[in-house]
């Protein structure tokens, strides 16, 4: 029992303190910036180590996008397995600009860079669930860009339940604040 309470203690110092710093609105800003930032860059994808992190796909549209005009365009008759259209989160932007970019898509995964390779490489019927760019009709990679962040090294070496934790909660508070268009979280 003395371990169990010894354990639940370390748990909730351990919880405070990345409340403190990682889930901090403050940190959580940072980590949007760094985001927007990386997302300018469009690094190749399959240079990207397999590390745990979150990632946000980031879409500049071909058009002004409504509500249906975007279910049509995301739609595709042989695909299967790929998230959909987020209506309440879409609706939230009254206007989409072709000029401005605006974010797609948030995941997170223990093996980054195999992840986000997933997405651009999986075609309509790959089983693996994924955004599927790969041969899509109206959407392709010179619209959709990417960024990603990873747990900091000082994590590393901690039990991969909590770092999968993390990952959760951090994905979780992105997609609060940044409303991608794409996902059903």
């Amino acid at each position: 029992m003395k371990k169990l309470i010894k354990f639940a203690d370390d748990f909730k110092n351990l919880w405070e303190e990345f409340d403190k710093t990682i889930f901090s609105d403050f940190e959580i800003e940072k980590i949007i910036n760094e985001l927007k930032l990386k997302s300018e860059r469009n690094e190749d994808y399959t240079t990207i180590e397999n590390d745990f992190g979150v990632y946000v796909f980031f879409i500049k549209p071909h058009e002004n996008f409504t509500n249906d005009s975007l279910l049509a365009a995301w739609r595709e008759p042989s695909y299967s397995n790929y998230p959909k259209v987020a209506k309440t989160r879409f609706n939230s932007y009254k206007n989409i600009n072709i000029n401005e970019v605006y974010p797609f898509y948030i995941g997170k995964s223990e093996k980054l860079g195999s992840r986000i390779t997933e997405h651009f490489t999986h075609k309509g019927t790959t089983s693996t669930y994924s955004l599927k760019l790969k041969d899509r009709t109206l959407f392709d990679k010179n619209e959709i860009t990417f960024a990603y962040w990873k747990l900091p090294k000082e994590l590393e070496n901690h039990p991969k339940t909590l770092k999968q934790f993390i990952i959760t909660e951090l994905e979780k508070k992105l997609r609060n604040k940044l409303m991608p268009w794409i996902g059903k979280q």
